[in-house]
């Protein structure tokens, strides 16, 4: 009834049939869907065969609502979903270890500001640029000759550090 509920009017402002919905519920209840992982990536993917259930199952419900991909929803959306995304970004970057994994933590948040500057979304370049400065040895009690080493022997600082002045060289007011 929970599941029922929790999907009420996700079907452009109805509801999806009950009977529908609870062959879901119970489709996930009693055979949960298993990720392989991925050898050599460490991310997660789903089987083939599984894949291919959910396409044929997808296809059995009715009616479909078309999606309208104007770009007028993007702006919101990526309102909605940057500041999660920043969020979820900076604790792997606070976490991981491998120079790799903080390089693409650094791209994506990178990214988040290219689009940020685009939409004129000064509250978020700020946001990230907040985030960032937590891990640059600049904001600690250290002096400028530690602040120097910090970055020599702390890849994360270095790389929060570029990360900073790259997004206000390229995008700061």
């Amino acid at each position: 009834e929970d599941f029922i509920r929790n999907n009420r009017e996700i079907n452009g402002g109805a509801d999806l049939p009950r009977e529908y919905l609870s062959e879901i519920y119970h489709s996930i209840s009693s055979s949960e869907i298993q990720m392989n992982a991925d050898k050599g990536t460490g991310f997660q993917m789903i089987t083939a065969s599984r894949w291919i259930s959910v396409i044929y199952k997808s296809k059995e419900t009715s009616p479909y609502i078309l999606c309208d991909s104007a770009s007028h929803l993007d702006r919101d959306m990526f309102c909605i979903v940057s500041g999660p995304t920043i969020a979820a970004t900076t604790v792997v970057f606070e976490q991981a270890e491998q120079e790799d994994v903080l390089q693409r933590c650094v791209d994506g948040l990178l990214a988040i500001a290219k689009l940020s500057a685009y939409y004129h979304l000064n509250s978020i370049l700020d946001d990230l640029v907040v985030s960032l400065c937590k891990f640059t040895p600049f904001f600690t009690p250290l002096s400028a000759d530690e602040a120097v080493l910090a970055l020599g022997e702390d890849a994360r600082a270095r790389m929060a550090t570029e990360a900073v002045f790259l997004i206000a060289n390229k995008y700061g007011d």
